[in-house]
């Protein structure tokens, strides 16, 4: 027989963890946040769901998009009902980001020009330097996690060479190295 539980016990308070970012990071967040708000707005601390990639990006991340519905979702768990359809309360939304930074660094982390240069070497048929956009095409599309055609077709306009059709393994490693957007205000 199970002991009764004893009433002189209460229950542990549940700890609240906080999670911070950087003085840089919050400015950056901040004066991206600043212009993207709508003039005129009487809510001044709505942010548009649609904006959190780019303010993720203004801070050099190009976030996934299973890494941005979480931060949203999160986002949303936390703010009241007052808030618009669509938008998220901006101080909820930086909780949220800064969570998903802290326990999640590893999913904001670039891969360097040289890593992704090895990558798609190994992906290349032999010693080239590029890829045909159908064979990068099959590649993508035919795994059991694959990209959608949209998300394909995006990247193979991105990267295809003008004069070549190509897709050149240097140019695409460089933007995927660096594609953040550092915002100097």
């Amino acid at each position: 027989m199970a002991a009764a539980p004893d009433p002189q016990e209460t229950p542990a308070e549940e700890e609240i963890i906080t999670y911070e970012l950087s003085p840089e990071q919050e400015q950056t967040l901040n004066k991206t946040f600043l212009l993207l708000q709508k003039k005129g707005t009487k809510k001044k601390n709505e942010l548009d769901e649609r904006d959190v990639p780019l303010l993720i990006c203004a801070l050099g991340f190009n976030p996934s998009d299973t890494l941005i519905h979480d931060i949203i979702e999160k986002a949303k768990s936390r703010q009241s009902a007052k808030i618009t359809h669509g938008f998220l309360d901006y101080p909820y939304f930086e909780e949220a980001f800064a969570e998903a930074f802290t326990l999640r660094r590893a999913e904001f982390d670039r891969h360097s020009e040289e890593e992704i240069l090895a990558a798609l070497q190994a992906l290349t048929p032999s010693d080239q330097e590029s890829l045909e956009p159908q064979y990068l095409r099959k590649l993508l599309m035919d795994t059991e996690n694959g990209f959608s055609y949209e998300e394909v077709d995006n990247m193979t306009r991105t990267f295809k060479d003008k004069d070549t059709g190509l897709l050149w393994h240097d140019d695409i490693a460089e933007v995927l190295a660096h594609d953040g957007l550092p915002l100097i205000l």
